[in-house]
């Protein structure tokens, strides 16, 4: 699961693939409203657009659903279908004015031809992951959104490559938002 922004700040898209299917939403609820006191809302449901795609001969359906008008807190969430739904995640929706201090996590160029050659991305993550104040006290990172500047693969076309960064990206993906630019090794060859 990937989750980003919209284009407002209380909007967050998210985007996940599965087998071949014609069903896919995203469940979401706020479990703490922007002060950190306990709140209990209602699941709610927001279906997700789906494209059937064929990556290296292996059909899959990619989903995206947008949820917008979240308001500050945390939020516990998952993604899928009846019978079939993600482990629940959390991420948290910020409110902002104009002094407030904004943190990113900006990486790039994670690039490789093999699982060897990504464990220098692991190794990249795990020593952010061991930093002290890394984690917020709700346990997700303490930073606001993460950008990667691109180049996350070197040849877009091989599925594994992809593989390898989201398997070592973790919480930098699912817990705040990922925001990437495509690099001239992220395109695919037609």
């Amino acid at each position: 699961v990937n989750i980003t922004f919209g284009k407002q700040p209380t909007t967050r898209l998210f985007t996940w693939q599965s087998a071949v299917t014609d069903a896919g939403a995203v469940k979401l609820r706020r479990i703490k409203d922007a002060q950190g006191s306990a709140v209990v809302e209602q699941w709610i449901t927001v279906e997700s657009e789906r494209e059937i795609v064929n990556n290296h001969n292996m059909f899959m359906t990619i989903h995206r659903a947008k949820v917008e008008n979240l308001e500050a807190g945390l939020y516990e969430y998952k993604c899928g279908e009846e019978g079939r739904w993600s482990d629940i995640e959390q991420m948290e929706v910020k409110s902002y004015d104009d002094n407030s201090e904004i943190r990113i996590i900006l990486t790039t160029d994670q690039q490789g031809f093999t699982e060897e050659e990504y464990e220098a991305w692991n190794t990249c993550v795990n020593v952010m992951r061991n930093q002290e104040g890394f984690y917020d006290a709700n346990g997700l990172p303490n930073f606001d959104f993460h950008i990667n500047c691109g180049d996350i693969s070197q040849n877009a076309s091989n599925l594994y490559e992809w593989l390898y960064y989201t398997k070592y990206a973790g919480e930098f993906m699912r817990n705040i938002p990922h925001m990437t630019t495509c690099g001239n090794n992220d395109l695919v060859e037609k």
